[in-house]
């Protein structure tokens, strides 16, 4: 169903983390860590845009409004 872009999109994700985690323990300056986990941010919000132009999962919620609220409502608290 997901094309190998959305697992590389995941192995991308997780070397930032793993990036965030060498800047912690190096004490780097905060601002450089926020910035980060900023980048961090926007890539899961990429990725979670580009799932939900699938049309399997927007199929999951066409026939069932209120699913579909709740998905919305879901999003709006991430952001």
């Amino acid at each position: 169903m997901y094309d190998r872009s959305y697992l590389n999109s995941i192995k991308r994700i997780a070397g930032q983390i793993k990036g965030i985690e060498k800047m912690l323990n190096s004490n780097r300056r905060c601002q450089d860590i926020i910035i980060q986990l900023m980048a961090v941010r926007n890539s899961l919000a990429s990725l979670a845009s580009k799932l939900l132009a699938v049309e399997s999962c927007n199929l999951e919620y066409k026939d069932d409004p209120e699913k579909l609220e709740k998905l919305i409502k879901d999003l709006v608290k991430l952001n």
